[in-house]
């Protein structure tokens, strides 16, 4: 099996050392820097060479090290190692000797280095998705609630434009400026700073459990431009249709 390797490389000697992710952060160490090892409180401490930050296989919260065999032989002779890395060159076929090491040494053989918390965060992946559904819904309502309620707080202003000569063009206008201006401030302010918090809320939460903390975006990200142009065009085609339809002397009779 391979490992994951965040930052760095994994060690190739002796004297080196790669941590996870939450050791890295108790002991405030990183790359480069110096850490004393030992088995045990009594045994005496060897120093070792940070040279990589890894994701491993069983930490739940990216806590613990991983170094070579010699390296774990100069700590502690009779120590037994908890799991060895094995990587594969381009050229082997991957299924067939992973049975061939099962069967030579009896070994139990994983090909999946998936810490616990990853493999719990993709059981719950679909709620994200119900939770960007319905802000999207309640961004609709918002939009046509907004444009709605300008139609009936500017009635009165509108209705005494019309009367002095505006025509049904200028009114479609009005309320597609309107729709125009929130459907950018959607865009243009709501959705990077929506993804930056997203982006920093994953980052908090992987750096944490030890695993990478790249960000990926969904393509399904693409579709909220056309989605808000929609909504908006259907909110404004809706609200300029009311203002239109409104008679202009029974709004200014209510004056």
């Amino acid at each position: 099996v391979g490992i994951t390797v965040l930052r760095g490389r994994a060690p190739q000697s002796s004297s080196e050392i790669a941590l996870g992710a939450g050791t890295v952060r108790d002991l405030g160490r990183d790359i480069g820097d110096i850490v004393r090892v030992k088995a045990t409180s009594n045994a005496p401490a060897t120093s070792m060479t940070v040279v990589g930050v890894v994701v491993l296989l069983g930490s739940p919260s990216g806590s613990g090290a991983l170094m070579t065999r010699d390296g774990l032989a100069v700590i502690n002779p009779d120590a037994a190692p908890q799991f060895d890395v094995v990587r594969f060159g381009d050229d082997i076929d991957h299924k067939t000797a992973v049975a061939r090491l099962i069967d030579a040494h009896d070994l139990a053989v994983t090909t999946e280095l998936i810490p616990a918390q990853v493999a719990n965060l993709w059981r719950v992946r679909s709620l994200p998705i119900f939770g960007a559904i319905t802000v999207a819904l309640l961004g609709a309502v918002f939009v046509a609630y907004t444009l709605a309620g300008a139609a009936r707080s500017q009635s009165k202003d509108r209705a005494v434009l019309r009367a002095l000569g505006m025509t049904s063009s200028d009114v479609r206008s009005v309320a597609s400026w309107q729709g125009f201006l929130i459907a950018a401030a959607i865009l243009v302010i709501g959705a990077p700073l929506g993804l930056l918090a997203g982006a920093a809320a994953w980052r908090s939460i992987a750096d944490r459990m030890g695993v990478s903390t790249t960000v990926t975006i969904s393509p399904w990200v693409a579709w909220m431009v056309p989605a808000v142009v929609t909504i908006t065009v259907l909110a404004t085609s809706l609200s300029a249709h009311r203002q239109r339809s409104l008679a202009v002397a029974t709004v200014l009779r209510v004056e």
